[in-house]
């Protein structure tokens, strides 16, 4: 690829700053620089579908938090970002997840498991409509924070308690104006 892509880079459901992400020869160099000044150490993270994959801890500056990192072509598949996101894991295997469930933007925690995926969605601030409304999500409470938990397929699709698949589909955000995601 000749010419970089730029993806916004989004902390929680705002936009933070850019991420480039261009190929040279064997490698993808990631190239973000964000507005933020942080209290805690924050990753970046991009997500294809379900894949959450973590790049590297943003170093602080004058100007906000960067970061320049540079990963193998070869270590994991990296046709298609759907999104990228600065965060952190509020416990051990729970990573930052940013997609939607239906038409419904949706940002929290999400953790492979065997069967699928469990996604934990931040309920402390203010009340989110449609995970309370649906009767399979459980509370869960991640590092003192108050969240709902789906239990979902491979697929995406959430699981009710007695094992039945439901319509609501959690799937990847779409791409902004201009950002394919393809590499």
């Amino acid at each position: 690829m000749d010419c970089p892509i730029e993806i916004s880079v989004y902390e929680n459901d705002r936009t933070a700053g850019e991420l480039q992400v261009r190929r040279e020869g064997l490698y993808y160099v990631f190239s973000c620089r964000l507005a933020l000044q942080a209290s805690r150490i924050l990753r970046l993270y991009v997500i294809y579908g379900f894949r959450v994959v973590p790049i590297g801890v943003l170093m602080p500056g004058a100007d906000g938090l960067t970061l320049e990192h540079r990963i193998s072509v070869h270590t994991w598949p990296l046709e298609k970002i759907a999104t990228a996101l600065c965060g952190y894991s509020p416990e051990a295997g729970w990573l930052p997840w940013r997609g939607a469930i239906g038409d419904t933007s949706v940002c929290g925690w999400i953790r492979e498991r065997e069967n699928g995926y469990l996604l934990a969605v931040d309920v402390s601030g203010a009340p989110f409509p449609l995970i309370e409304n649906i009767s399979d999500a459980e509370p869960l409470t991640l590092s003192g924070i108050d969240c709902m938990c789906l239990s979902l397929t491979p697929e995406g699709e959430i699981v009710s308690r007695a094992g039945q698949k439901s319509p609501a589909h959690a799937q990847r955000q779409p791409a902004e104006q201009g950002e394919t995601g393809e590499l």
